[in-house]
């Protein structure tokens, strides 16, 4: 039985060595600091606010303060680079528009590339609806609208929060650019980054070579365990 909770207590020990990291960011509080993330960008950085919300963008280009495809879809961009590998629970990207507002020519999307290598859009098709091709799901928090005419209702910042937007993939790195759809002009996809957290208790997660260890130690728990029974019925 000795052999039974060693075995139980190294088991746990290994899940709490791979637990995923807990980090929060927010515009409103522009510079920071934000603890484990590491920000960079094409140009310099500065935030926009509106309608209660504040995003963070790129300074100059077609629309100052936004993300946007001044020259292509990679001419702008924000890097979020996270010290730990980070689970994200929510995401909420703002001043993202329908074709039509804020003199839009198309339906406005922004792309997320995770960790270097797998991309996803968010793309606003209305007021109040967008599309997501990842994980979880997207509400509106703020109208995508402009005010004009004014019988349409108020002016709104066009923000969308996801919610686990990448499942339990651990994060090392987020990368927001512009998906180009018209003329690289104002008119095409310009957005801004809102907020992005973890999870308020960080989730132990294992890699494969701590999965296999807890694997065996599994098995060797219940070799000794049996092995205990044994001898006591003898």
């Amino acid at each position: 039985m000795k052999n039974f909770y060693q075995c139980l207590g190294v088991s746990v020990a290994v899940l709490l060595a791979n637990t995923a990291s807990a980090v929060s960011f927010n515009a409103s509080s522009w510079p920071g600091p934000f603890s484990g993330i590491t920000i960079t960008s094409s140009g310099t950085l500065e935030t926009k606010s509106f309608a209660g919300f504040t995003g963070l963008g790129v300074q100059g280009g077609n629309v100052g303060g936004e993300i946007d495809t001044r020259d292509g879809e990679s001419s702008e961009w924000i890097n979020f680079q996270f010290s730990t590998p980070t689970l994200i629970s929510d995401l909420t990207i703002g001043t993202l528009y329908p074709n039509g507002e804020f003199n839009d020519s198309v339906n406005e999307a922004a792309r997320i590339t995770v960790n270097g290598s797998s991309t996803y859009q968010l793309q606003a098709t209305g007021f109040t609806t967008a599309t997501w091709n990842g994980s979880g799901s997207v509400a509106n928090v703020s109208p995508a609208r402009d005010g004009n005419p004014v019988g349409e209702g108020a002016e709104g910042f066009g923000a969308w929060k996801i919610t686990n937007p990448f499942g339990n993939l651990l994060v090392t790195s987020l990368r927001f650019t512009p998906r180009k759809l018209g003329d690289d002009t104002g008119r095409d996809s310009d957005f801004t980054i809102v907020s992005l957290n973890s999870p308020a208790a960080s989730l132990p997660v294992a890699d494969a070579g701590s999965s296999m260890a807890l694997l065996g130690m599994g098995l060797l728990s219940i070799v000794g365990l049996s092995r205990w029974t044994a001898r006591q019925r003898a």
